[in-house]
This record gives structure tokens, sequence and C-alpha cells, in this order.
């Protein structure tokens, strides 16, 4: 009688120890203004923060501290390959600071050595509101992008209607 309460016991730490190691490591967090949980921690909506995304940050920052730029994701010399209705160019793409806290400067666009101005419109996402161009080309152009993982991808369009799309590689 003794064997079958400790084959119990046992049974029951088992048991015990695999639902809780089963439990949602989001059952015990709570993410506010639209936030949401992933792996136990909040993913907060753009320009909010904190822990539990509790905090509204000042334009253009993010984090746990409000302290992070939000575009700053975006910097690097992208190695990106586009392709239009003219071919595929492999290029060079440099990505910096904008003239505001939420604008950043994609340059050598096409490897075609002109600049367009982004501004982010949400954590992962950017839009190139219609502009003229600066550099070799200097045209009208609008278009949209984003941001997935450690990938990036730049959907373009020029005044004549050519439409570019970018895969761009850190």
């Amino acid at each position: 009688m003794m064997r079958k309460g400790v084959a119990a016991s046992v049974l029951f730490l088992v048991v015990s120890i695999f639902l809780s190691a089963c439990k949602s490591k989001c059952a015990d967090t709570s993410c506010m203004h639209g936030g949401i949980c992933n792996d136990g921690s909040c993913d907060c909506r753009l320009w909010y923060g904190g822990k539990n995304c509790e905090q509204e940050c000042a334009l253009g920052y993010g984090g746990e501290n409000c302290n992070i730029e939000v575009r700053e994701k975006f910097f690097h010399q992208w190695s990106a390959i586009t392709t239009s209705t003219a071919g595929t160019k492999n290029h060079s793409l440099p990505i910096t600071a904008g003239p505001s806290i939420s604008t950043f400067y994609i340059g050598n666009f096409n490897d075609d050595s002109f600049t367009v101005i982004a501004t982010v419109s949400n954590k992962y996402t950017f839009d190139i509101f219609t502009q003229n161009a600066t550099g070799h080309y200097t045209g009208t152009v609008s278009g949209s992008g984003y941001l997935s993982g450690s990938k990036l991808a730049i959907d373009l369009t020029i005044q004549n209607g050519t439409h570019y799309f970018s895969n761009c590689n850190p």
C-alpha cells in the first residue's frame, strides 16, 4: 500500500511539472495600449514603452525605457537585389538618419545614386510619401517598406510608372 502512495505522489509531481512547463509564458503578462505578449514579454505598439507598454514615449522613441529611436533598426548598409521591368540589379543601399526623429534617408536606390526620405509608420514599416527624389534622379517617387527579422523589403514607384521591388539583407 505504501508503494502505491509513493507512485501516486511521483506521478502527481511529474504531471504538475509537465503542466507548469506547458503554461503559456504570457499567462501572467498584461500588455497595455494594444501591445502583444510574445514569449512572456510585451511587444509594444509604436510610441509606447515600459515593461507592459504602460508608458507613452516621445515621438520617435520606444523600448522599455522609451530611450530607443524606433527608426534605428532600419539604419544599415544593406545589400539589395532590386527588380523592375528594366531588369535586376545587385547594389548597396545605405539607410541613414533623416531630418526628423521619425524619418530616414534611403540612398543609392536601384544603384542609380538617388535618395528618398522614408517615414516610420509603425514599429516595422515605413512609408515613402510622394516626393521628388534627390541625386541622379529627381522625379516623383512614392512607396513603402517593411522589416521582417533581418530582412528589409522596399516597394517604390517612380514618376514614369516604373515599379521597383528591393529585397535587402544586412
